[in-house]
């Protein structure tokens, strides 16, 4: 496919079904995804209404993302599992995966999209690899990572059996899964290449078919606000109205401990967790053989 026909495939699924949707995604080539989710994608995609997602090459604004509830979850997860080799399916500009190796975590990420690739930080670049799990082998031996992380990624897998049996080939045996993906909602289809818009017992249907075993996740709201709190003084502050406070904290370098409480105190920070953590089914699963 040619760059000038990606605007007439966009419009083929702007019009498509959610099946004819998948039809069409599961038949393309990695070069056709690789345009797919290119420039227009990442930061015009909500102005053209073909993805969620505007300026996604601002650092400021993925750095915001990367406090969201899915990634302080994946993390505390993270922790939880005590994984040591986490791989990030989906990892785009591979902030996510910056910041894990900052925490003392080491971390590899892989995406189809060269775009979001090229526009990393110079020092996570060698940590991430263009790959398509729909088709490619993932680039690292059997059983090599305790955990692999998911977020916001399994929800555009067409050919989603192939991506988990090779998940399930570097994953160790009762290694960690986490997964983030939207619930059922009419605003979800508002991205184009979403085509496993599922409920919850799907999800764990389709993964326990393919080897994994569901695990519970049990939330404790001052658990989670100690890994949001080790995540803020990973990252670098950003110039937003949201985070002048934060700031403060930077520059004062202060402690975790102070930063937990000052987090602790904040009645609305608590209930806009719990309003995304129920746009999304956050999934564990344990790789069995």
């Amino acid at each position: 496919m040619k760059e000038r026909n990606v605007s007439h495939l966009i419009e083929v699924l702007k019009e498509a079904d959610l099946d004819k949707r998948k039809e069409i995604l599961s038949t393309l080539t990695k070069e056709e995804k690789e345009l797919l989710y290119g420039k227009l994608y990442f930061e015009r995609g909500t102005t053209l209404g073909i993805s969620l997602y505007n300026g996604y090459a601002s650092k400021c604004k993925w750095y915001e993302r990367l406090l969201s509830p899915e990634y302080t979850l994946a993390y505390l997860c993270i922790k939880r599992f005590k994984c040591k080799r986490v791989l990030e399916i989906g990892c785009a500009t591979g902030v996510f995966v910056k910041v894990l190796r900052r925490l003392g975590i080491e971390s590899y990420g892989v995406d189809v999209s060269s775009y979001s690739i090229s526009i990393a930080e110079e020092d996570a670049k060698s940590f991430l690899y263009n790959v398509d799990v729909e088709t490619e082998d993932l680039p690292f031996p059997e059983d090599f990572f305790e955990g692999v992380i998911a977020i916001e990624t399994m929800e555009h897998l067409a050919n989603i059996t192939f991506a988990l049996s090779n998940i399930k080939r570097v994953l160790k045996i009762g290694g960690l899964l986490f997964m983030s993906v939207p619930r059922p909602r009419p605003e979800v289809l508002n991205d184009i290449t979403h085509v496993n818009i599922w409920a919850k017992d799907k999800w764990i249907e389709i993964l326990s078919k393919n080897g994994f075993r569901y695990v519970p996740v049990i939330i404790d709201y001052r658990e989670l606000l100690k890994a949001h709190a080790d995540l803020l003084t990973v990252i670098e502050a950003c110039h937003s109205t949201k985070r002048n406070l934060l700031k403060v904290f930077y520059n004062l370098k202060v402690s975790k401990t102070l930063l937990y409480i000052y987090l602790l105190s904040r009645r609305r920070l608590h209930k806009a967790l719990e309003s995304a953590i129920q746009a999304h089914y956050v999934l564990l699963f344990n790789g069995v053989r």
